[in-house]
């Protein structure tokens, strides 16, 4: 595994930009890893690659994080440190977008047979149900305070 050592011998990291790049060899000043299938940014040092963001935390605090790292803005290629948060499992989910297949047009909210909505939130590995309202907009209401309460800073309505 890569240690904070050997990265900082490798690598300079520019918190405003979120850019690695390269102390040493043939590519020295230039950015260092690629853009990923899954949108994330990969490096590969030592013949391992690893996530970038996962490296800028190394870099920028002496070890590896011990959980999960959250993109505070979604964006999984802006690795700003101002982007970058520590967060379990439940909190880096709470902070997803709505779903691309999403009818209602709101996060945490479906539309029933009857013609009215039903609110859901996922925590902790459970769906809770939160009720059923007239509108949808009533009920994107309900998700987004219980996403608050549960989440804080992580939670994301929209």
């Amino acid at each position: 595994m890569l240690t904070y050592e050997r990265a900082i011998e490798l690598l300079d990291y520019c918190p405003e930009t979120g850019f690695l790049t390269w102390k040493v060899g043939r590519r020295t000043g230039g950015r260092a890893g690629n853009a990923h299938s899954t949108g994330y940014r990969c490096i590969t040092i030592d013949g391992v690659e690893y996530k970038e963001h996962r490296v800028i935390w190394l870099v920028s605090y002496g070890e590896w994080p011990t959980d999960q790292i959250d993109h505070a803005n979604c964006s999984k290629a802006d690795n700003r440190l101002v982007n970058l948060r520590m967060a379990t499992a439940s909190l880096n989910q709470a902070n997803k977008r709505m779903n691309k297949n999403n009818t209602s047009g709101f996060k945490g909210v479906t539309a029933t047979k009857d013609g009215d909505f039903k609110a859901f939130i996922r925590h902790s590995g459970k769906k809770l149900y939160l009720g059923r309202f007239a509108t949808a907009s009533e009920a994107h209401s309900a998700y987004a305070e219980k996403a608050e309460e549960l989440n804080g800073a992580f939670a994301r309505a929209a």
